[in-house]
């Protein structure tokens, strides 16, 4: 069960880092960070995650120390302004405005060090955040890392549910990604949790449990941007299109500079300009709101109203695409362009009864996997995703009228967003004596599994046994209490 997916705006008036470029950002010379004149410098506040020891101008470590958990102001060369966080092995990111910066180090013996006074330095692991609202990462070049338990560390899916028996303090562990889980609504990292993935499991440890030397950079290290993994923003005239490559609406636009999450990259071939242009596939059943267009003329100004706010409506967005030209792409995870311009202008044309297969064995198949433990426990939004894929699949096998690029697009989206189920069952230490929290657990995965024209009056613990009353949306009636058998939903396994 994922944590649930959101769009978020940011507006022209969010507050933004101003930081000119610089030549070089990673001096040789120590002592060059150390003479710069204060036009070049700028103040910063560092939050000390480890206890850090201070290191001269030579490179050897001083009877001073930096205690964890500390806030220390200091003044440093102006950090580089940077597109894409691949350009530098340390960088930090303003998660309100979405921008991301080089951390300026300074080269010793071989070892990279973050002047923080005259003739002090410290090793740059050792800084967590970087002032308000700003995070950092270090050391982009590390895939895995070693880590130890320092206690007894619960095993849990990347949103905290525990899905295994916990791990023993002192046990030695490789993990190979970071994700952080955003909680109580959150937008940003200081108020997420930290998760850990054990090296080629869909296993995760939390931060405070182990011991580490060096970070991972997290999956989603654009959470503050965007929730999605890959995300585009719109331009001033950004519209929506189908899989041919039409308008879907002449009457509205994109909001300029909102964040949109996409899912794929992909040529389209437009039969009326006879050539294929680039287009990002928006993220599935997403609501985002709208800019009315003036006479479809792709003008935004006379849409604002008189207290500079637009004028909007919500719209669903299923199964369409923005041009890559109308956008801009500021998240450093790409996507790989799934087809070329000849086979984009291929698959143009009408499909015909062989193009159908695929689809039609996906669609078979959806019966059996809606029945699966993978589906009744992924969160609702996501099997909402699956069934709109499956419905417009059934769409299109029943016209049987349309491209072979409508048809391709159907059955990469089935499968794409059945990769993306991901129920599993909550592990408990004694399935007779359910924990406070264990019982929460359950709860929320029997909420999941309430599908069709159902929807949840209560669920819920009673006499021991899980209870749900639901509400019929077609006869308008409330269903009879029902009792689940626990081992649906939990395991001591």
């Amino acid at each position: 069960m994922k944590a649930s997916k959101k769009l978020i705006l940011v507006s022209a008036a969010t507050i933004m880092l101003t930081v000119p470029v610089l030549a070089n950002n990673h001096l040789s010379n120590p002592v060059a960070a150390a003479s710069q004149d204060n036009t070049q410098t700028t103040k910063l506040t560092f939050y000390i995650n480890h206890n850090a020891y201070v290191y001269n101008h030579q490179g050897k470590r001083t009877k001073s120390k930096i205690k964890k958990g500390k806030l220390l102001k200091v003044t440093i060369l102006k950090p580089k302004a940077i597109t894409n966080p691949n350009q530098s092995r340390y960088f930090f990111n303003n998660v309100l405005a979405g921008k991301y910066f080089s951390l300026p180090t300074v080269s010793i013996k071989k070892t990279d060090f973050v002047n923080i006074g005259k003739n002090k330095y410290i090793k740059p692991g050792n800084i967590g955040r970087i002032s308000p609202g700003k995070y950092q990462y270090a050391d982009l070049s590390t895939k895995e890392i070693k880590v130890i338990t320092k206690k007894t560390a619960p095993v849990t899916n990347q949103i905290g549910m525990p899905i295994a028996a916990p791990i023993k303090k002192g046990t030695k562990l490789t993990v190979d990604q970071n994700y952080y889980h955003n909680v109580d609504g959150a937008d940003d990292y200081l108020s997420s949790l930290e998760y850990y993935r054990i090296k080629g499991t869909d296993k995760w440890v939390n931060l405070p449990d182990i011991k580490k030397s060096t970070r991972i950079m997290p999956n989603n290290f654009a959470l503050a941007a965007s929730t999605e993994d890959n995300y585009v923003i719109a331009g001033n005239s950004t519209y929506l299109y189908n899989i041919d490559g039409e308008i879907v609406d002449k009457s509205y636009l994109l909001i300029p500079d909102v964040n949109v999450g996409v899912d794929r990259a992909l040529y389209i071939w437009n039969k009326q300009t006879k050539q294929a242009d680039l287009y990002y596939h928006l993220t599935a059943n997403k609501k985002l709101v709208w800019v009315p267009a003036l006479d479809g003329t792709g003008k935004t100004g006379t849409t604002i109203t008189s207290n500079g706010s637009y004028a909007h409506q919500t719209k669903d967005t299923a199964n369409t695409f923005v041009k890559a030209s109308d956008v801009t792409s500021q998240n450093p995870v790409a996507l790989k362009v799934d087809n070329t311009p000849s086979e984009a202008q291929a698959d143009a044309s009408q499909a015909t009864a062989s193009d159908y297969g695929e689809l039609q064995a996906l669609v078979d198949r959806a019966g059996q996997i809606k029945k699966s433990t993978l589906y009744r426990l992924t969160e609702k939004a996501q099997q909402e995703r699956y069934d709109l894929a499956v419905d417009n699949a059934q769409k299109l096998l029943t016209n049987k009228s349309t491209s072979i690029a409508a048809v391709k697009q159907a059955s990469w989206q089935i499968k794409y967003d059945q990769s993306k189920l991901d129920g599993q069952k909550v592990w408990v230490k004694n399935m007779n004596k359910l924990t406070k929290a264990e019982k929460s657990w359950v709860v929320s995965l029997a909420n999941c599994d309430i599908h069709g024209d159902l929807q949840k009056e209560y669920a819920g613990f009673y006499k021991g046994k899980i209870a749900v009353v639901t509400y019929n949306k077609k006869t308008f009636k409330s269903e009879l209490v029902r009792y689940l058998k626990l081992s649906d939903y939990a395991t001591d396994k």
